[in-house]
């Protein structure tokens, strides 16, 4: 790669579009409602609403996301794989090693996988028959009986593990962090080595969702918002101010090793390792953080079951820490939580149509308007971002989709199922109440 090779086109001009459309709309079949509800749902969608879209159009604004060209690096790369190892997710583990094995010695000189499971998994033998051989991966199995400091849980035990088990703090390695899911390509293991070959301290990259490993469409169409949410606000952090005050991403994640090594990720109960440890790197380190100009693809969960299951615990998990963090991090998570945390009166898709469809029913204290016509554009102005969003990261996902029909068929079914997508989004958070330990979905793929 001796030039710059485009990855990822911003299409920017398509929110305008979108946004005249939804104000052209809203505006011809709605007046101001100065009502309880009508004032409820300005501070809904206007106010709330307004820092994440900043947030958003900041990231989205550093524009397409260009891979530089680069030679193969000769830095030591660990690429590091924890799994629960459970029969219904070799596949996608598989699926993993294999995209590695490809790609890794193309741009990685001096590398290997470290596979980490529990001394109990049930593929644990499985997984020995089939990768046992191959010298590029060293198994890390960890004890039973293992225990951290500040007896840590789930992941962030592995990690903690391997961590121990290394005892090095080289500045020439880094860990790549991936989960059992996540497939590279050649620009993926490019981007790490460009990366590594800067000197970068902690670098995340972009997460894709192609819909030809999900088992489920709304699931896949679920997830394009995440894809979205890179490219804006997880970019805008992690790459604009280079401080990832909001979380990061557990997988697709660089880290120099002596950083991780003193950082840790010994954080007793926790369900979002990922997001803690870049809090406390934002802490220590600010303006150190670095964006990689890569991507992975991911698996979505295999039912909407699985994938309010996994919001759950996300929910959940941002929750808890909430009290331990910084007041930065704290004002800003809270910015991302509440509308989240709210449920479905906090979804803007899905309060809209419901209250369309109840005023329909003559139950007119729910008329779907904000109290002015300012409000009226700022909403639409918020509204027509998410939908951008869900569409932005469609697009991405659907790139290596063969059948046209079969895009246009997520294209177009995306606007209608919109309310639905964000009820589960919704349902997530409520279910968070629930939930209990750290679940694994399903991901066959």
């Amino acid at each position: 790669m001796k030039e710059k090779e485009q990855i990822i086109k911003i299409r920017f001009w398509i929110w305008p579009l979108i946004f005249i459309f939804v104000a052209v709309i809203v505006i011809w079949n709605t007046n101001p409602n100065p009502s309880p509800f009508g004032m409820f749902l300005t501070f809904m969608w206007c106010f709330l609403y307004l820092p994440a879209l900043i947030f958003e159009v900041l990231g989205f604004s550093k524009g397409d996301l260009k891979l530089a060209g680069t030679n193969p690096t000769s830095k030591r790369i660990i690429l590091q794989i924890p799994t629960i190892a459970r029969n219904n997710t070799l596949p996608a583990l598989s699926r993993t090693i294999e995209s590695i094995l490809k790609e890794a010695p193309k741009f990685l000189k001096n590398w290997r996988v470290d596979l980490i499971t529990e001394e109990t998994a049930e593929g644990l033998e499985q997984l020995y028959r089939k990768w046992s051989k191959e010298e590029k991966i060293n198994f890390l199995v960890v004890p039973k009986n293992y225990q951290t400091k500040n007896k840590t849980k789930y992941k962030a035990r592995a990690h903690q593990y391997a961590l121990e088990l290394r005892d090095s703090q080289d500045k020439n390695t880094y860990i790549y962090h991936l989960d059992d899911d996540s497939s590279v390509s050649e620009n993926t293991i490019a981007s790490v080595a460009e990366a590594a070959e800067e000197g970068i301290y902690l670098g995340q990259g972009i997460l894709t969702f192609p819909n030809h490993l999900s088992e489920n469409f709304l699931t896949t169409l679920c997830d394009s918002v995440r894809t979205g949410n890179d490219l804006g606000c997880f970019r805008f952090f992690t790459g604009v101010l280079k401080s990832p005050l909001i979380g990061l991403h557990g997988e697709h994640l660089l880290i120099r090793e002596d950083i991780e090594n003193e950082i840790g990720w010994d954080f007793g109960e926790n369900l979002v390792e990922d997001a803690t440890f870049a809090i406390e790197f934002s802490k220590r380190y600010p303006g150190k953080s670095h964006f990689l100009n890569g991507f992975v693809q991911c698996a979505s969960p295999s039912s909407i079951g699985d994938l309010i299951k996994q919001r759950a615990r996300w929910f959940k998990g941002m929750r808890q820490i909430l009290g331990k963090i910084p007041w930065k991090s704290k004002i800003l998570i809270l910015l991302r939580l509440t509308p989240w945390g709210l449920g479905i009166l906090g979804n803007v898709i899905f309060i809209y149509s419901f209250s369309i469809l109840l005023f329909s029913l003559n139950y007119s204290f729910f008329y779907p308007g904000v109290i002015g016509y300012p409000f009226v554009l700022l909403s639409a102005l918020c509204y027509s971002f998410v939908v951008y969003l869900y569409l932005t990261g469609l697009l991405i996902n659907l790139r290596e989709e063969k059948s046209m029909k079969k895009k246009i068929f997520y294209v177009l079914s995306l606007p209608f199922l919109l309310p639905f997508l964000g009820l589960f989004e919704a349902l997530g958070a409520l279910y968070s109440i629930k939930t209990k330990g750290f679940v694994v979905v399903e991901k066959p793929r």
